[in-house]
């Protein structure tokens, strides 16, 4: 692509490579206050402005109370991180200055998981358990209403309604569709193809495919297959886990 003004690019590079020098000073800052500073008493983590953002306690070097914070590239974007008697219990992402997302942590592999709209509504409900979705999922519109309620053990589609991307789904997949609607039930699954304007461009009726458990379907499916659920946070990118 050819520019017709290259000069007007000068300033906004000079921006961006101001930010990327300001984040990499405050992320060495961290990382020097972790190691140095941090083997016993408080360490603190501040924002660009030099506010105080969090504070965490450390023994011995480990973190104990309270939380850490990470910065990037402005006080807009951040993860912060919680801990309670030396254990994380709960990880924050704020994005573009509201918190994105919030997890409470239940175990090593189990996560308790609230996603939300910048006007603070909950977007999202659910929980996860080795990367896949388990238990109830909720999913709200902006405004608070209810969109659709689904229950799924360990990845598998289980009863309820659940929206997902347009995928390959027991082998089904509308080219046309902007996401998939899965209605399931005892013995049977329904699949339609929806585009944004809720309009259906294809409706099949399958029969689950697992004879021990009639209730699952043999697909798993993971939170970045929910259509409406982007996952833009640091610490999420590698839940994914397909068996």
């Amino acid at each position: 692509m050819l520019l017709k003004n290259p000069a007007a690019l000068i300033l906004p590079m000079k921006n961006s490579l101001l930010l990327l020098f300001l984040s990499a000073v405050q992320f060495l800052n961290a990382q020097s206050n972790d190691t140095l500073l941090t083997k016993k008493g408080d360490v603190v983590y501040y924002d660009f402005n030099g506010k105080v953002a969090s504070r965490l306690t450390f023994v011995n070097n480990l973190p104990q109370n309270g939380s850490a914070t990470r910065f990037y590239f402005s006080n807009r974007h951040y993860i912060r991180t919680f801990y309670t008697n030396g254990k994380i219990t709960k990880i924050q992402n704020a994005v573009n200055n509201y918190i994105q997302q919030e997890e409470i942590i239940q175990d090593n592999e189990s996560r308790q998981v609230t996603r939300f709209y910048p006007n603070s509504k909950v977007r999202f409900s659910y929980r996860t358990h080795k990367g896949h979705l388990d238990g109830t999922i909720r999913h709200y519109n902006e405004k608070g209403t209810l969109l659709y309620e689904a229950l799924l053990h360990e990845g598998h589609f289980s009863n309820g309604t659940l929206w997902i991307l347009n995928m390959d789904y027991d082998g089904y997949k509308g080219t046309q569709a902007d996401y998939i609607v899965l209605k399931h039930y005892t013995l049977r699954t329904i699949i339609e193809g929806h585009i944004v304007a809720n309009t259906i461009v294809f409706f099949i009726k399958t029969i689950t495919h697992n004879p021990l458990h009639p209730d699952l379907t043999d697909y798993f499916l993971s939170p970045e297959d929910l259509y409406d659920n982007m996952i833009i946070s640091h610490d999420l990118r590698d839940l994914r886990l397909r068996n």
